[in-house]
């Protein structure tokens, strides 16, 4: 039974051409900060769509329709993931996309897994010795280094090829945005910041200030705004609760089911709003193959019964662990995220009506969408429960 290594760092934006279904990551993401409700959750949504997009290419029949329910990846999305990358690219921001398929010089690999991965994804193809383990991670680290501008310098090492893969799928992320307006460093000051249930500490940490008119979002439970980057092709929503004691679930829950676009298209746009927003360092790692199975994804991930039946020509292989890390620097002049997800494979409502002088004071759990407004493509999505925390 053959072993695949699916490595894929994390990436964010989409394309002018092609809207990118964006609630089946939100999904995922509610998933995994109501799974963890006392911890920061920082995800990547397209670095998952890259690297299980290119996973999709060698799915069985049952594994693909569990990757079209859970991430809604088919064909047709591949081919939007891959206009939206186009697009990306050729944007004003400081944005890295990079996607490489690893595979072992002994194996057979299908023509047709070949070709998805390189029309679809991108590609770069490489036939490696996966048995030369120091060489590999010199060659891997080389990239992610390179491709996440030094955020990542080592992630991979010798025991990260232990036992040897016979496939690894990598795709590295980079992402710098400065904002459209700064916030005044000499605003910044410490502020309050009400932690997470049961502790319901307070911590102090440094908070950014200002007033501006921005998009401001308020259905009564989830309030939030927008802000803008000098590439206005590139958002950040910052939402909480408007009620400091309800539980971040409920905006997770509201991306879940409505998808950024219900925020954007019921947010009011003509009063100025108080803004308070904590600078952030944060870091997090997530386990996609728990967390994907916890969903019902589970044929990717089967041992017993592999079907990932289109990669090689010796047999059926499956993911044995798929993982995700993120980086997200904020602060009064730009937003800085960088990511790497891999894997191992073995074998509309009406508008809400906002006070005339609104106040967002994220001085309690919130949520970031990091998104292209052309595709709705979302490069990050973080739960904050401790800004503190890295």
């Amino acid at each position: 039974m053959k072993k695949i290594l699916f490595t894929a760092a994390a990436a964010f934006s989409l394309a002018l051409t092609a809207q990118v279904p964006d609630i089946p990551l939100l999904k995922v993401f509610h998933s995994a900060s109501t799974r963890n409700p006392a911890e920061n959750v920082l995800l990547s949504p397209w670095g998952i769509q890259e690297c299980f997009g290119m996973v999709s290419g060698g799915a069985g029949k049952n594994s693909a329709e569990e990757l079209s329910k859970i991430l809604g990846l088919d064909k047709n999305v591949s081919e939007k993931i891959c206009r939206a990358r186009k697009s990306l690219t050729q944007s004003k921001t400081d944005f890295k996309s990079y996607n490489a398929v690893f595979f072992d010089r002994r194996l057979n690999v299908k023509n047709e897994f070949i070709r998805h991965a390189a029309k679809l994804y991108n590609g770069n193809l490489y036939s490696v010795n996966f048995n030369d383990k120091a060489e590999c991670a010199k060659v891997l680290n080389s990239i992610v280094n390179r491709g996440t501008s030094g955020v990542f310098k080592k992630v991979f090492n010798e025991n990260s090829f232990s036992p040897a893969p016979d496939m690894l799928l990598l795709n590295v992320l980079y992402f710098n945005g400065s904002w459209d307006t700064a916030f005044d460093r000499g605003s910044t000051s410490k502020g309050a910041f009400y932690l997470q249930s049961p502790s319901k500490r307070k911590i102090f940490v440094k908070m950014m200030n200002d007033t501006r008119t921005v998009p401001y979002y308020n259905d009564g439970t989830v309030h939030g705004i927008m802000l803008d980057y000098t590439d206005r092709r590139f958002n950040m929503s910052v939402l909480t609760t408007v009620d400091k004691d309800k539980p971040l679930s409920a905006v997770t829950e509201l991306l879940a089911n409505k998808g950024i676009s219900y925020i954007l298209r019921n947010s009011s746009r003509f009063n100025e709003t108080v803004i308070k927003l904590p600078k952030l360092k944060l870091s997090g790692e997530t386990n996609l193959k728990s967390l994907l199975s916890s969903m019902g994804m589970t044929k990717v991930f089967d041992s017993r019964q592999p079907d990932l039946t289109g990669t090689i020509k010796e047999g059926a292989t499956y993911v044995s662990s798929a993982k995700q890390l993120v980086k997200l620097e904020l602060d009064e002049v730009k937003t800085e995220v960088a990511a790497v997800t891999y894997a191992h494979t073995v074998g509309s409502a009406p508008d809400p009506t906002p006070p005339k002088y609104n106040y967002f004071y994220a001085n309690h759990p919130f949520v970031l969408v990091l998104f292209d407004s052309e595709t709705r493509a979302i490069l990050l999505t973080a739960a904050v429960v401790n800004p503190a925390a890295y």
